[in-house]
């Protein structure tokens, strides 16, 4: 049910503000903006192997808090989303599908795999 809440939460939200969380690429199904609060970029990096995808991330990438207020105000009050496009770009390279038939493709999958 948890899974079920978070969901709900990010469909409700007009805003994801997040670190290294990777619910950032499930926000992207909203194509709604996001926020990347890298703090502790760096040290993070030290203290873990990690990808270096900071360039491919679809959304502005902030180190402090007098940026990531700057940031909100520019998307929420502003309007300016450059980011969109991105967002859509990024959600098909994950995304196979997002016509919302994920269960009827699954159903007809197990059905398949019963008569084979």
């Amino acid at each position: 049910m948890l899974g079920d809440e978070i969901n709900l939460i990010l469909k409700e939200s007009s805003i994801f503000i997040t670190d290294y969380s990777s619910l950032w690429a499930d926000y992207l199904l909203y194509n709604k903006p996001i926020i990347f609060s890298q703090f502790d970029h760096e040290k993070y990096l030290l203290e873990r192997e990690l990808y270096s995808y900071t360039n491919e991330l679809p959304g502005y990438k902030v180190q402090n808090w007098p940026e990531l207020i700057e940031k909100i105000h520019e998307l929420l009050i502003d309007g300016n989303d450059i980011y969109a496009e991105k967002r859509l770009n990024m959600a098909r390279k994950i995304y196979n599908y997002q016509d919302g038939k994920s269960c009827s493709r699954f159903h007809d999958f197990i059905k398949e795999l019963q008569y084979n």
